[in-house]
């Protein structure tokens, strides 16, 4: 928006200069014979263009002026293409105010025209930011990916496909993983917390082990034997008594 209004506004200074400075229709070196100045009213478009259609023009130029303004600027996201509509929303208002305030009538108005190059129509300078905003317009669209709204077509490919929905086992094994790190016992946790989780995550069936016949026969083999023992080991009582046993050898 702010080059489109500083282009304006030279466009209609360097306009009403011509108006001020030349005569209609006279010729006058500039820049030697490359660029001459001749002040003309073209009641056509650019470069003097259709100059037997004047309203239709006018309309043309409104619509396009809304368009840029109310659809582009507002969504518009990189410099360039920033850049390029500011050109040609001057270009275009440039010219738009002078078929609307200026002769014969309001909406037929003549637009002033005032360079002249070797070979090429008269123009001005809303016509330089016409042909400038149509040059970068097009160099935008054939040498970067990236497009007015600032995105660029990959990423616009990629936000149109819909979500690809994923495996069922992926999403079982998933799940799993979740289940087995939640399971883990925390590193804060103490020791003996964590034995405690551990023993109640485990399943009610293996709470209660199943009885073994063989295990319960060499128990009670162990035990026999450790009776045994205990029979055939000498009782201190029944050990013989040192002071005892010569009257008791006497006697005999």
């Amino acid at each position: 928006m702010l080059v489109a209004a500083i282009l304006v506004t030279v466009d209609q200074i360097t306009k009403q200069w011509a108006l001020d400075a030349l005569e209609p229709g006279r010729s006058q070196p500039f820049l030697g014979e490359w660029l001459k100045l001749r002040l003309v009213f073209n009641p056509g478009a650019a470069f003097s263009l259709g100059a037997d259609s004047t309203w239709i023009f006018t309309i043309l130029a409104g619509a396009v002026t809304l368009f840029v303004l109310i659809f582009l600027t507002p969504r518009v996201r990189h410099l360039g293409w920033a850049l390029g509509f500011g050109l040609l929303l001057a270009g275009v208002v440039g010219n738009l105010i002078d078929r609307i305030f200026r002769d014969p009538a309001p909406g037929r108005g003549h637009v002033i025209d005032f360079l002249e190059l070797p070979n090429w129509p008269i123009f001005n300078v809303a016509d330089i930011s016409i042909v400038a905003a149509a040059i970068l317009i097009i160099a935008l669209s054939l040498f970067t990916r990236a497009t007015w709204d600032g995105t660029t077509p990959q990423e616009e490919r990629r936000s149109s496909k819909p979500a690809a929905s994923k495996p069922a086992s992926d999403d079982a094994e998933a799940d799993a993983v979740e289940d087995r790190r939640s399971s883990r016992p925390s590193a804060s946790k103490p020791a003996s917390d964590a034995a405690e989780d551990r023993r109640l995550s485990r399943p009610a069936g293996r709470a209660v082990s199943k009885p073994d016949p063989d295990a319960d026969e060499a128990d009670e083999r162990g035990l026999s034997r450790s009776a045994e023992r205990a029979v055939s080991k000498p009782r201190p009582d029944d050990a013989p008594n040192p002071d005892t046993a010569p009257d008791d050898e006497a006697r005999a």
